[in-house]
C-alpha cells in the first residue's frame, strides 16, 4: 500500500485572506486571546464573565464548531522589554531600583520560573450546503460554486467572525485575529 503525503490527509484546500477554507466547503479562522483573568475576580464578576461567554456561545449559527488551544510558556521576553522600555522614563533617583528590579525578573525568566498562558480559540463555520447529490451519485472532494454562492457564504462567515470578535472585547479577552502566515 502506497503512503499519502501529508497533504492529501489534511482536511485543508487554501487560505482566503486570513480564512482557512477546508476541503468539506467550511471556513475557518482563529483568534489569540490575551488580557483577562478572573483567577481574582469576585464571584459576581466571574459570573458576569460567565454570562458573557454563554451569550457568546448561543448567538453563534447552529452548527459552527469551536477549537480552543491552552499552553502554558515561560515566555516573558516581550514583558521584560516593555517594563526596561516603561522604566527608561523614570527619574534619575529610581534608576538603581529599577535596574535591580529588571536584573531580578530577567534571572527568573532565565530560570524559566514565569509561565504564561497562551489561549486560541478557532471558529469553524458548518460546511456549504452544496446542491443534493442523487442518492448513488459520488460525493467529490473539492465540489465547485459560483464565486457569488462562495462570496455569500464567505460574508456570513464573516458576521460570525465578527459578532464573536466584539462579544470576545465585550469579555476584556482582547481578540487578536490570527493571520494566515
Amino acid at each position: 500500500m502506497k503512503n499519502k503525503a501529508l497533504a492529501e490527509k489534511l482536511p485543508y484546500w487554501n487560505f482566503d485572506g486570513n480564512l482557512m477554507a477546508f476541503s468539506d466547503g467550511s471556513l475557518g479562522a482563529g483568534f489569540r486571546l490575551t488580557g483577562f483573568d478572573i483567577s481574582c475576580l469576585g464571584e459576581g464578576d466571574i459570573n458576569a464573565f460567565n454570562l458573557k461567554i454563554e451569550n457568546l456561545l448561543n448567538t453563534l449559527p447552529e452548527g459552527t464548531r469551536l477549537q480552543v488551544f491552552y499552553k502554558m510558556t515561560p515566555n516573558v521576553d516581550y514583558l521584560l522589554r516593555r517594563h526596561k522600555e516603561i522604566s527608561i522614563e523614570a527619574p534619575e533617583i529610581y534608576k538603581p531600583i529599577s535596574e535591580a528590579r529588571h536584573s531580578f525578573l530577567e534571572e527568573n525568566s532565565t530560570q524559566k520560573n514565569y509561565f504564561v498562558p497562551e489561549i486560541y480559540l478557532f471558529l469553524r463555520s458548518q460546511p456549504y450546503s452544496y446542491r443534493r447529490k442523487k442518492i448513488f451519485e459520488k460525493v467529490e472532494a473539492y465540489q465547485a460554486i459560483s464565486v457569488a454562492e462562495y462570496r455569500g457564504f464567505q460574508e456570513t462567515f464573516l458576521r460570525t467572525l465578527t459578532q464573536t470578535e466584539s462579544a470576545l472585547s465585550q469579555s476584556r479577552l482582547n481578540p487578536k485575529i490570527l493571520e494566515s502566515k
